[in-house]
């Protein structure tokens, strides 16, 4: 693993598809350059939600609703009654379940265009930004209420649906939520965190679950298990401690085991990352750490909206690539952490066998969507790819911490910032189909000629501190 970076950093890639304009290392980009929908999800308006009358009431028709629209049907009453919430929770959470079903159907058009191998209808994807704007208002919102408030009800386990954990326990998750709330304690996701795509075959004791397992979820793409890797939506809002979101594990023998023995994460799209859907993570307070595996930490894939936002502690990120505020494919990504001392990292995988070529098994790395071994740490910390895409990094103007190189203090927000200070874009490429993991034909990018890692200049020289980069369209665009 390569030194990772600190600083306070809001990282954003937003696959606009809108635009195609070359990029330039004086590129630059203030908040009116995007569009209304991006901005309100760069700057959300948080503000006290007006409560459905009868919360219990209205949480169980949410919640059987969302469980309808997942295919994964759910008897929410017992469970509600029992756990005897306080109205302040039971009308948030069932107001966040109806945004996510709301999103949900709004990503049916994108769900159908990926089968089809079409490019996201521009509806779609601009139906998703306004869609996931109120959400992450009323995550953040609700994640403010938990840390204000004492131990409120009992537990709800409705999965895949809904899971609520109230008090300061410690507790470890490894399984499938579209809604889970945590008001607090040291917590350990080994889950979907946040991201979108639920396995909905695998769940606990109890449940409907044709097998009663931890989650599996989808190592790579382009890979269809049916009912592990089902494009749906997710918000995750953790209110308190010191929490750790995903882990390191061998290798599965399936597909990584393939490339390295190296530890490593085993799923894509978690940590608030989304294709074709929404998902979110909120994490509201505590020393945390994050680790992905792609597209994950805040990635959005195929028109999805992924956001990450942890508004406090000090924190570690860290995934293999395409990942710590990614965008590809008018999806949007954002990364932002509005406070501490903070390290954004990338990891590689040792290769099985040094002399293999790229793409070729045994070369490192884990297994892509076209399912072979890539070996290249790519597309972090504010990049995104494809037609239109336009990759930023955004900072808070800062001074340098006494006695320290490179720790960094931000003045307060306001009229010193923030501030964007870097734009990346992408060219349009005329799309045509590729043939994907098993010969599936789908759409995608090219034709185009793929880079050689061992000679490419773009490739080989190390990624720099604070730098974006875009090395299959050899862009790279370094910060003020």
């Amino acid at each position: 693993m390569r030194p990772g970076v600190k600083s306070r950093v809001t990282s954003i890639a937003v696959a606009a598809g809108l635009l195609a304009v070359a990029a330039s290392p004086t590129s630059a980009m203030t908040a009116p350059d995007l569009p209304g929908s991006v901005r309100r999800l760069l700057e959300p308006a948080v503000v006290i939600p007006h409560l459905p009358a009868g919360g219990k009431d209205a949480l169980v028709r949410a919640a059987g609703a969302l469980g309808a629209a997942l295919g994964t049907p759910v008897d929410a009453r017992p469970a509600i009654a029992a756990a005897h919430l306080p109205a302040g929770i039971a009308g948030r959470l069932a107001l966040l379940l109806d945004g996510l079903r709301a999103c949900h159907l709004a990503a049916e058009p994108a769900r159908v265009a990926w089968r089809a191998g079409l490019a996201p209808p521009p509806a779609t994807v601009e139906a998703l930004r306004r869609c996931a704007a109120p959400l992450q208002s009323l995550a953040l919102e609700t994640g403010t209420y938990l840390r204000a408030v004492a131990a409120a009800g009992d537990a709800v386990d409705l999965w895949p649906v809904l899971r609520y954990t109230p008090g300061p326990s410690d507790d470890r998750y490894v399984h499938d939520y579209a809604l889970l709330v945590d008001q607090g304690g040291n917590d350990t996701y080994l889950n979907n965190a946040g991201g979108n795509l639920l396995d909905v075959q695998r769940g606990p004791d109890g449940s409907a679950a044709p097998k009663k397992e931890p989650a599996r979820g989808c190592h790579t793409f382009g890979l269809d298990y049916p009912g592990e890797c089902v494009s749906a939506v997710a918000v995750l809002v953790d209110a308190a401690g010191d929490d750790t979101y995903g882990a390191f594990e061998a290798p599965d023998p399936a597909d990584d085991r393939f490339c390295t023995t190296d530890p490593v994460v085993r799923r894509v799209v978690t940590g608030g990352a989304s294709f074709a859907g929404v998902g979110l993570l909120i994490d509201s307070a505590g020393n945390d750490h994050y680790a992905g595996k792609t597209a994950a930490l805040g990635s959005g894939h195929f028109a999805g909206v992924g956001i990450l936002r942890d508004e406090a502690g000090n924190d570690t990120y860290t995934a293999l690539r395409n990942s710590e505020g990614y965008a590809l494919e008018s999806g949007i990504g954002i990364l932002r952490d509005d406070a501490g001392n903070d390290v954004y990292d990338y990891y590689t995988a040792a290769p099985l066998d040094r002399a293999a070529p790229f793409q070729r098994p045994g070369a490192g790395g884990v297994v892509d969507d076209t399912g072979l071994c890539d070996n290249l740490p790519r597309q972090m910390q504010g990049t995104a790819q494809t037609a239109g895409a336009m990759g930023s990094s955004r900072t808070w103007r800062r001074r340098p911490l006494p006695g320290s190189a490179t720790g960094q203090a931000a003045l307060p927000p306001g009229r010193h910032g923030p501030r964007l200070t870097g734009l990346g874009r992408g060219r349009w490429r005329r799309r045509a189909p590729r043939r994907g993991w098993q010969g599936q034909l789908r759409g995608g990018s090219g034709p185009r000629r793929r880079p050689d890692a061992r000679t490419d200049p773009r490739l080989v020289r190390p990624l720099r501190r604070r730098e974006l980069r875009h090395p299959l369209m050899g862009v790279a665009l370094r910060m003020s």
